[in-house]
């Protein structure tokens, strides 16, 4: 049984979850390691937001695993009430 809904201060660098866990987290990028990518869920390689956010620390794992798979919900989307639709 896994924690529904995570929160930024939930996450850790190599900790497994799956996709629905996730839902909740608006502004966040997680990185996806697809070494461990399952039907299970994945492994989180590195996860920040706008003020955390490492370029250094992206451009690594760029080099190591090539194209990556990032979620990420902008922080927009948090307040659909507050969503201007055109």
């Amino acid at each position: 049984m896994f924690k529904s809904k995570l929160t930024i201060d939930d996450l850790k660098v190599g900790m497994h979850v799956v996709p629905e866990q996730l839902s909740d987290l608006y502004g966040v990028w997680v990185f996806i390691n697809p070494e461990t990518a399952t039907s299970d869920g994945f492994d989180i390689l590195y996860f920040c937001d706008e003020n955390t956010k490492d370029d250094k620390e992206i451009e690594k794992i760029q080099k190591q695993y090539g194209k990556t798979t990032v979620i990420f919900q902008p922080k927009f989307y948090e307040d659909e009430d507050a969503a201007i639709y055109d």
